[in-house]
């Protein structure tokens, strides 16, 4: 039998959901991303990986941090799956657009890897 997934690999699972958004939006204006079926459901289905990866961390481990808005990460991920007929997408470009809500899931990383994430992140958001 497979061996659970500990926060480590979920956190590991919230940091490539995220690098992905970044390089599916790489140089992507908000019109080509409401245009881009594609593109949408890529980046909807990080965020739900990123909100899934948060609600199944421990509850000691979101106890400890508390700084990090697990509950919205969490409620996001919620509303992308249950009300999906309701997702707006400039709700969406704004969340992606959002530095904290992603700078917040970095920051829980070991510095070397945070740093070349949040570079990256730096770079994609100016």
């Amino acid at each position: 039998m497979r061996e659970k997934p500990r926060d480590k690999e979920r956190l590991n699972h919230m940091i490539e959901a995220i690098d992905n958004i970044f390089e599916f939006t790489n140089g992507k204006s908000f019109d080509v991303y409401r245009s881009d079926k594609m593109l949408r459901f890529a980046v909807i289905k990080n965020i739900e990986i990123v909100g899934e990866a948060a609600y199944l961390l421990t509850k000691e481990f979101k106890i400890n941090h508390p700084s990090i808005e697990w509950e919205d990460m969490i409620g996001m991920r919620h509303i992308l799956v249950h009300g999906y007929y309701q997702i707006k997408d400039e709700i969406i470009w704004a969340t992606i657009e959002t530095e904290n809500y992603f700078l917040a899931c970095w920051l829980l990383t070991p510095a070397p890897a945070r740093l070349h994430r949040v570079a990256f992140s730096l770079a994609k958001l100016r």
